[in-house]
């Protein structure tokens, strides 16, 4: 399936399809709809610009709202592009005939190679959603929001996390046995937890732990066993949406051992939608997955 595709109808009307990855923002404190409302206000007034690699840079380049408000009055969805772009260095120019560097007089603020990704973000939910497969790696765009966001608010207020695919969460929590865990999770934000995920959450954010990192290894020949309701269970669930887990595992009937790095893993959704229908059906498609509060 090709991403961002637009295709026609039958009857003429363009179609878009593609598959969409999902960025978790959650605040410290004041995790209401208003406040992340009020970040993405700051990203376009203050415009923070941060370094992707090399001389590559992003920023945002536009912020809309939508014009359909939740029932608790703001906006369904916020929405816009944020831009990737070369800073060339004005000094180190060449010049191939004269076979000598030059100096160029360009502006400031003229940079070069600039591409767009749009983004779509549910302050309900407080997800964002863009289409794979952008100009820029999608580890960059999670950078650009994660870095954006501490030097408006400082660092550890905001925590941005991939959405992990659920399959390959299932397939540590099934697994015959665990020989080493390393997981970082940080509070989730309003979402439903349950049993010892539940008490490891409100444990954290009581003790006001914006980062918790957890290593775990079994001893020698043995393995350990993700029972229900169990540290490794729980800390595994809690990092589908608000961390990471590095672990390996042994897995199947013949116990196949397996790395696994869910940061490799985010989830993907297909997406297809009316064109004049996209900002509604992204909308739709988010909180379907997320459930708006």
């Amino acid at each position: 399936m090709k991403v961002k595709r637009y295709v026609n109808t039958r009857e003429g009307e363009e179609i878009k399809r593609g598959t969409l990855l999902f960025l978790n923002f959650k605040l410290a404190h004041n995790q209401a709809p208003e406040n992340y409302i009020k970040l993405f206000e700051r990203f376009a007034s203050e415009d923070p610009i941060v370094h992707s690699m090399g001389n590559k840079y992003i920023s945002i380049n536009t912020l809309f709202k939508d014009e359909i408000l939740t029932k608790d009055g703001y906006p369904q969805l916020l929405y816009g592009k944020i831009a990737t772009y070369d800073i060339l260095d004005r000094d180190a120019f060449y010049d191939r005939k004269k076979k000598e560097t030059v100096s160029v007089d360009i502006g400031e603020d003229i940079v070069a190679n600039f591409k767009f990704i749009d983004f779509y973000f549910s302050p309900g939910t407080h997800r964002l959603a863009f289409f794979d497969n952008q100009p820029v790696n999608s580890k960059q765009v999670e950078k650009y929001f994660q870095q954006a966001s501490d030097r408006i608010l400082g660092e550890g207020q905001v925590n941005v996390t991939f959405e992990t695919d659920r399959d390959i969460i299932e397939r540590i929590l099934n697994a015959n046995y665990v020989e080493s865990f390393n997981a970082v999770v940080s509070y989730s934000n309003r979402d439903e937890t349950s049993g010892f995920e539940e008490l490891l959450e409100e444990k954290t954010k009581a003790d006001n732990i914006a980062r918790l990192e957890i290593t775990a290894k079994s001893p020698k020949n043995e393995g350990m066993s993700p029972k229900q309701d169990g540290l490794i269970t729980s800390v595994t669930k809690l990092a589908k949406s608000n961390g990471y887990v590095v672990a390996t595992i042994r897995e199947g009937d013949k116990k196949k051992r397996t790395k696994i790095d869910t940061t490799n893993h985010p989830m993907k959704e297909a997406f297809e939608s009316k064109k004049t229908d996209l900002i509604n059906g992204i909308y739709l498609k988010i909180i379907s997955i997320f459930n708006s509060k």
